[in-house]
């Protein structure tokens, strides 16, 4: 069976350094804004049907990432077009839903990617269920941040502002 669609994430550490701040201290004691902004620094992937669209900055958060996918997931739902911006940059991802299918384009990359929303829905679901997992797991120091409620919350219910 060829998977049609995939959501990951790739840990590089900040551009140029390396710096990761997940191993440096007690991320129970990181502020909100490091751990969103700093902790898990690497690349976001999406890939639908081979056309890969993935955002290689090298400067998207797992955090942000996980945040923002969850957002389009809330958005598409109830709505047929949603934009996820990124803050470092003038970039953007464009999802739209038609016909039980999503069409995504972004800035970066010309070429045009789709899926059927029942797969992209459920690998939503697969990616964000698994990346807290992961976490939790590696870094269970972290579920004792007061932001990761919020962030948990956010990612849950979609919020991606």
């Amino acid at each position: 069976m060829k998977i049609s669609v995939q959501l990951g994430f790739e840990i590089l550490g900040y551009p140029g350094t390396g710096r990761r701040v997940e191993d440096e201290g007690d991320l129970a004691k990181t502020s909100g804004v490091e751990l969103f902004h700093g902790a898990f620094m690497g690349d976001g992937i999406l890939v639908l049907h081979g056309t890969d669209l993935s955002p290689r900055f090298g400067w998207v958060t797992l955090i942000d990432w996980c945040i923002k996918i969850a957002a389009v997931r809330s958005a598409l739902a109830v709505e047929s077009r949603y934009v996820v911006n990124f803050s470092e940059s003038e970039d953007w991802l464009q999802f739209e839903r038609q016909a039980g299918e999503i069409h995504v384009s972004c800035s970066y990359n010309a070429e045009l990617a789709h899926a059927t929303h029942e797969d992209f829905d459920a690998e939503i679901e697969r990616f964000l269920l698994g990346q807290l997992k992961w976490i939790e797991r590696e870094y269970p120091q972290v579920m004792k941040n007061p932001a990761m409620a919020d962030i948990r919350a956010r990612i849950a219910c979609g919020d991606g502002s």
